[in-house]
């Protein structure tokens, strides 16, 4: 109980000074270790935690029978663990690895000591946080620039690629449509030569003009 009330008491010192230079504090119900402060748009965790001592436990009377029973099963020493009255402030928020997180009871120097230099750290790692944060941002906005580049570049080979096709596309329908032509005279001189005349209306002449008809059709100067 006194670790529990000079815990609190530290927290809420640490809470009044950070609200004191204007920073927002979120304290949830459940318990210290989920008190966050606002500091430069950054949410910093931090809590208070008490140690504690191992300490060998002593066997109650069934476990020594069961011991001397079984020496394989119970080989292993069994341990208490006792709170040591020692506490520490912890930053919780990972990030800054090279900045110092945590503050603890010392031989000469007792956490209620401490805590100008504990507010300074969180500072510390809220600047720290600010800074990864900037520079993260910074490089998304890179790569999604890149991103950009790049898809705007694939959008402009793919235009690219789709007027050299109907080009291409085009000329051959022009080049169809003239050899078409040469051939539609070639054959109608060839008739003539055989037949003298080509008579109006005959098959031959009504496919003749389908087939110029056609070449007309496909030709692209035609449109």
């Amino acid at each position: 109980a006194q670790s529990l009330d000079r815990a609190l008491r530290i927290m809420d010192a640490i809470i009044k000074s950070l609200e004191k230079r204007g920073y927002e504090v979120i304290v949830r119900s459940r318990n210290n270790q989920d008190t966050c402060a606002i500091v430069l748009g950054e949410k910093v965790c931090f809590g208070i935690e008490e140690g504690s001592h191992r300490r060998v436990r002593e066997l109650t009377t069934q476990e020594k029978k069961d011991r001397e029973r079984w020496p394989n099963l119970y080989s292993s020493t069994p341990y208490v663990y006792v709170p040591s009255g020692m506490l520490s402030l912890r930053i919780k928020t990972w990030g800054c690895a090279t900045l110092r997180k945590q503050w603890s009871d010392g031989a000469k120097r007792r956490v209620e000591d401490r805590l100008n230099d504990f507010v300074i750290g969180l500072l510390r790692v809220s600047e720290g946080l600010r800074v990864a944060r900037l520079e993260r941002e910074e490089r998304e906005r890179r790569w999604e620039k890149e991103k950009r580049r790049r898809e705007e570049q694939e959008r402009l080979r793919k235009e690219e690629e789709e007027k050299i096709r109907i080009l291409e596309r085009t000329v051959d329908n022009w080049q169809k449509s003239q050899r078409i032509r040469s051939f539609i005279a070639a054959f109608r001189e060839a008739a003539i030569a055989r037949h003298g005349h080509i008579e109006p209306g005959s098959e031959l002449d009504t496919w003749l003009q389908w087939a110029s008809a056609y070449a007309d059709r496909i030709d692209p100067l035609m449109g």
